[in-house]
């Protein structure tokens, strides 16, 4: 996911990104080596409950196809009951837009996006 791995097909196989300069540092600091192995499906790492299994790069951890992952993954239950997760080296904000109202004479431009039915929930939540 970029930033943080980037895989580029320009007649070779080529890996970019923060995760690949963090590696870098890290086998420069500690003396290990590695490799990068790409999921076959390119998942990274989805819950199937009908047949009780992960997909992606999750599932190659569990299988110990891969020793670890480096790249941005949600810690939710289901991988967190699997693999052990560090401390997050990014954060991402999520943020909701909408385009900004026609301001009128009577005042209602910031409740004019709200369907009747929501102000309604609104004020009773607020009474």
């Amino acid at each position: 996911d970029e930033p943080f791995v980037t895989q580029r097909f320009a007649g070779n196989n080529t890996v970019l990104g923060i995760a690949k300069t963090m590696l870098n540092v890290l086998k420069e600091a500690l003396g290990f080596d590695w490799e990068f192995v790409w999921p076959t499906d390119d998942n990274i790492g989805i819950w199937n409950a009908s047949t009780g299994t992960h997909t992606g790069i999750v599932d190659m951890l569990i299988k110990e196809q891969a020793n670890f992952s480096i790249n941005f993954m949600s810690m939710i239950e289901e991988r967190s009951e699997v693999l052990d997760f560090s401390r997050p080296f990014g954060e991402e904000r999520w943020v909701v837009m909408m385009s900004r109202p026609q301001e009128t004479t009577d005042g209602d431009g910031l409740v004019a996006p709200f369907q009747s039915e929501v102000m309604l929930t609104f004020v009773l939540i607020l009474s």
